[in-house]
Order: C-alpha cells, then sequence, then structure tokens
C-alpha cells in the first residue's frame, strides 16, 4: 500500500498570544460580543489530543497538492457560540485552493465545544487553528508547477529531485530570469541555493515568495529559516 504524507497538525489559541500572568481589570460582558480573549478559553471535549485525533482521522492530502510537494501552513478560524456551537467558519491564511478546503471540511466536523467564559457567563469567542501540512519524511522538495512551459523548468525540477542542485539552481536562475513572477521557480531557485550553502539567499528568498503571498514555501521558512523557539511553541 502507498505510504500517505505525515500531517503535522499545530493546535492553539488565541490565548497562547497573552501572557498568562498578567492581571487585566475585567471586561464587560457585552451581548453579542465576538472576544479574542476571555477568562476561559473555549475547549474541545477531551482538549487539544482529541481534537488533533479526530483531525488526523479524517482528513485527507489532495492528490494535486502531494503530486506537487506542496507542504505548509493553513491558518483557520471559527467562532464559539455560548452553546458551544461553531460558526463563521474562514481560511485566514491560505496554502493552495485544494488544501485549504480540504482543511475547511475536516475543522466543519468539529462539535460541542465547552464554550468560552467571561466573569461566569457563556460568550462567543473566535478561535484560531493552524494545520501543517507535510510530505513524507519531511525531505527539502522542489514545489513542482502544475503549468510549466519552459522546459528548463522540467529539467531543473527532475535534477532538483536527483540531488543535482548545482545543475538546478543554473537552471533555476535560467528560468526565473525570463520570467520573474515564477514563484515556483523562485523559490525552488531557493531550495538549490539552501543545499549549496547559501542558506542566508535562500531565506532571503523564500521571505520574498512569502511578502508576495506564495504561501507554500512558508514551510521552507519556518523549517530551515525562523530563529529557535522553545518546543512548546512549535
Amino acid at each position: 500500500m502507498k505510504a500517505l504524507p505525515y500531517l503535522f497538525l499545530f493546535l492553539f489559541c488565541s490565548a497562547i498570544l497573552h501572557a498568562q500572568d498578567n492581571v487585566d481589570p475585567p471586561v464587560p460582558v457585552v451581548s453579542d460580543k465576538i472576544f479574542q480573549v476571555v477568562e476561559q478559553m473555549p475547549e474541545y471535549p477531551g482538549g487539544d489530543e482529541a481534537m488533533m485525533k479526530l483531525i488526523q482521522q479524517h482528513i485527507t492530502y489532495p492528490s494535486d497538492a502531494r503530486e506537487m510537494n506542496l507542504q505548509g501552513r493553513v491558518v483557520l478560524g471559527f467562532v464559539v457560540n455560548e452553546d458551544g456551537s461553531l460558526d463563521s467558519f474562514a481560511v485566514k491564511r491560505g496554502l493552495w485552493p485544494s488544501i485549504d478546503a480540504e482543511a475547511l471540511r475536516v475543522v466543519r466536523l468539529l462539535k460541542d465545544f465547552k464554550p468560552g467564559k467571561q466573569q461566569g457567563k457563556a460568550v462567543r469567542v473566535s478561535f484560531v487553528l493552524p494545520i501543517m501540512f507535510r510530505v513524507s519524511g519531511g525531505e527539502l522538495l522542489p514545489i513542482i508547477n502544475p503549468n510549466i512551459t519552459d522546459p528548463d523548468e522540467a529539467k531543473a525540477n527532475a535534477a532538483c529531485e536527483k540531488g543535482n542542485y548545482e545543475k538546478a539552481l543554473k537552471l533555476y536562475k535560467s528560468v526565473c530570469s525570463l520570467d520573474p513572477s515564477n514563484s515556483f521557480a523562485a523559490n525552488n531557485l531557493g531550495l538549490c541555493l539552501y543545499q549549496t550553502g547559501d542558506k542566508n539567499g535562500a531565506c532571503e528568498a523564500w521571505k520574498k515568495l512569502i511578502d508576495k503571498g506564495f504561501h507554500p514555501t512558508e514551510y521552507y521558512r519556518l523549517k530551515n529559516c525562523a530563529p529557535h523557539r522553545p518546543a512548546h511553541m512549535r
């Protein structure tokens, strides 16, 4: 049986963005208001472990994204209502249409949260949930452009997948010089820079792509360029 790609799921809510040891004055409860942080945050029955298990059981790596070697993070958002039901599902940061749709489909399966509370009263609370899609083994692979028109790009992809990064780098540079808007080739050029020892050049190339909104490259930057973070924040 063909091995399926691994799915690494990083779950957190907006409460982690705020220091827990700060004591703030009570926030008045306002009817119909959607809170970002409350005294008692919403919780899935069984906690994050149970939520992760449900997502892992039902999520599928879209075939087109798998064939393109797409890896990265989708950030989803929804609102937990006073009765624990969910609504207002949205993709806050997308990765690729088929991956975004699959992540959204599975998150809609989550039901019956323990509602968040402010001053002892159940209130509506915004919840943020990132899901990381990562191919088997986590190796650095070129992202395959589904609409290749330049034969040099196809040759570069083949060389890169075989580990011939020097050859691939020259080809990707040629492709990018002819078509600066080709984000796939630019991402893979960064990969080859990284593999040939130019980490700074690679990270700068990936950062430019992320700033332009090409989020499939985010996985590479998170894995290889982001500052070290404590284990509990990864």
